[in-house]
């Protein structure tokens, strides 16, 4: 746990605060404007970062429903998936986007103390806060591909000259 959340913090301004200045995209926007000849390179790392604040990991819950050579401590499953979509097999659970449950993480018990969001968690079941830090952490963990893949070009941009 102490891993994640040490790299949950380290992407914060990267991947989940939109206000932050180095927030990737507007950080991409930055370098194409201040370096013209970057600027259809940068097209991939900006797509790569759209499709990971648009993909939401489900966590489903179908307790008593599910299939009998699952486990029997297991409550749920995991699914990956573009927003808005329910695989077929998958209608009639219980399920929610793990932004939602990431989110009273990340601001109700980690980075800030918004109490609304610390209400919720204290005032949730035990399973339902075990879901919650999951969600976080799955947020964290599918952040790393497209963060690094732009770290990455910078390092080699700043390799050739590029001074950013």
């Amino acid at each position: 746990k102490d891993s994640w959340v040490y790299l949950a913090t380290l992407l914060r301004p990267l991947a989940f605060n939109k206000r932050d200045a180095t927030h990737m995209p507007k950080l991409i926007n930055h370098i194409e404007k201040e370096h013209p000849p970057l600027r259809g390179l940068l097209t991939p790392y900006r797509e790569r970062f759209r499709d990971w604040e648009t993909t939401q990991n489900l966590l489903v819950s179908r307790e008593g429903a599910l299939p009998a050579d699952f486990p029997t401590n297991t409550t749920g499953t995991i699914r990956v998936g573009p927003p808005g979509t329910l695989p077929p097999d998958l209608a009639d659970a219980t399920w929610v986007d793990d932004k939602a449950l990431a989110d009273i993480v990340f601001n109700g018990l980690l980075w800030h103390s918004d109490t609304d969001k610390a209400r919720t968690y204290q005032q949730a079941s035990s399973l339902e806060q075990t879901s919650m830090w999951k969600a976080a952490e799955l947020r964290t963990i599918s952040a790393v591909p497209a963060v690094l893949k732009f770290a990455q070009f910078l390092e080699f941009a700043r390799s050739v000259g590029y001074d950013f």
